[in-house]
């Protein structure tokens, strides 16, 4: 799933869609990249091997947008990702309502949605996504829940910190992420702690690090 995502291509995404009305009515952009280690939520979805990804980016100055976005992953042909939503801002705050399908060629059962609801002020941020469908599972079966923080240095790199909180019937067992990166123009490099809670065999815990490289650019 994407990359929270999988902070590389949802830097990219966030970077589009800060359009304003002031703006051009509608804006197009791409991005590509590469990670040593692609985490979703924690866990590993290549099984510790690199991946590439890439991605196509619309939005308009009304706020509206819609996106693809497709990776490399273990145990699929890929994973490709669309999804579309509504931006929009309030009091100072900046809101993020959404629906993303997560599609696996070559493992369809596999395949499921969730919507989303995202805001942000300043430099934190929260949000949520509930599970929307999925093979075997019924309308709000899981539920993930973040918070971050992005922590600006210079023009050109941040330090930034993420929890997370994935729980519900349609998953084995409930974890939380904790994860910090540090990001210089387009490279990144991040540590990720994933606490899993088993009733049976007790608390797990995995840690993995990771560094990456995108590019995003106007089309």
């Amino acid at each position: 799933m994407k990359l929270t995502a999988s902070s590389i291509a949802i830097a990219s995404l966030l970077a589009t869609l800060s359009l304003t009305s002031g703006q051009v009515a509608a804006e197009t952009s791409a991005n590509v990249g590469v990670t040593t280690n692609y985490l979703w939520r924690g866990f590993e979805q290549t099984e510790g091997d690199p991946a590439v990804f890439a991605g196509l980016d619309w939005s308009s100055s009304e706020g509206w947008y819609a996106g693809v976005w497709a990776s490399s992953i273990s145990g699929a042909d890929a994973e490709v990702d669309v999804y579309g939503g509504y931006t929009f801002s309030n009091s100072g705050i900046d809101y993020d309502l959404g629906y993303i399908v997560y599609l696996y060629p070559g493992l369809t059962e596999a395949n499921n949605s969730e919507i989303y609801a995202l805001a942000s002020y300043n430099n934190f941020s929260v949000g949520a996504w509930l599970l929307a469908e999925a093979d075997g599972a019924d309308f709000a079966d899981t539920l993930y829940l973040e918070a971050g923080y992005d922590l600006p240095i210079d023009d050109d790199s941040s330090v930034s910190f993420h929890l997370g909180h994935y729980s519900g019937d349609a998953i084995d067992n409930d974890s939380v992420d904790l994860k910090v990166e540090y990001a210089y123009k387009g490279f990144n490099v991040g540590i990720s702690k994933v606490q899993i809670s088993d009733v049976d065999a007790g608390d797990t815990e995995e840690v993995k690090l990771y560094a990456g490289f995108s590019h995003s650019f106007d089309l």
